[in-house]
């Protein structure tokens, strides 16, 4: 089962490879030696290489791989707007189902 995982996970890294690596360090929240980049992941120290990914001290073959691989590849190349806020019914075409939720969450 861990083989199909690794498969899955290597590739994404793949993908997240096939981007250069000037805009993955400006895209994932992590530094870059050499072919490595280095951030926390899960709360723990990850590495993530062309081929593997490394979290804490073991080589990852499992779920947790594909998570930060495809986490890597789907980091989008510009900052994410949190503000300003939009609720629910601010949202266009929302309206039919903003009113069953309104009761309940408002």
């Amino acid at each position: 089962m861990s083989q199909n995982f690794l498969h899955i996970q290597k590739e994404y890294l793949c993908q997240v490879w096939s981007r250069r690596p000037e805009e993955l360090e400006a895209a994932l929240p992590a530094r870059r030696q050499g072919d490595c980049f280095h951030f926390q992941a899960f709360g723990e120290p990850c590495e993530l290489y062309r081929e593997e990914i490394i979290l804490g001290r073991r080589r990852l073959t499992g779920p947790e791989g594909i998570l930060i691989a495809l986490y890597a590849n789907q980091v989008p190349n510009e900052p994410l707007q949190f503000h300003p806020l939009k609720s629910f019914k601010e949202l266009p075409e929302s309206m039919p189902y903003q009113g069953a939720f309104a009761t309940h969450a408002e």
